[in-house]
């Protein structure tokens, strides 16, 4: 740990290029609606593609469930974003202590 500590705080060290781009940022916006969507959503599809696991395979199924239900939930992250958390954060000012 004092190694990262020297390394990051005392060297000035800024991060990865990439990190600092705009699009992780915006992802960063919908990561809460993201973590709680996934694992329901991911689950649904798996059981969903049960029938097409007999014919490809599990494991292509398997990641076929999971492509599947990360799309969806960071589409519904997105609205859950827009529709509700937005407006919460707004309020965030009115009640700093």
């Amino acid at each position: 740990f004092g190694i990262l500590y020297f390394f990051v705080v005392l060297t000035g060290y800024r991060g990865w290029a990439p990190l600092r781009a705009p699009w992780p940022r915006t992802l960063g916006k919908y990561s809460y609606g993201v973590y709680v969507l996934h694992f329901p959503l991911v689950g649904y599809f798996y059981l969903a593609m049960e029938p097409v696991a007999r014919r490809i395979g599990s494991i292509p199924a398997a990641l076929c469930a999971f492509a599947a239900g990360s799309a969806v939930a960071l589409g519904l992250a997105r609205i859950s974003w827009i529709l509700l958390e937005r407006r919460f954060l707004a309020w965030k000012e009115r009640f700093q202590a």
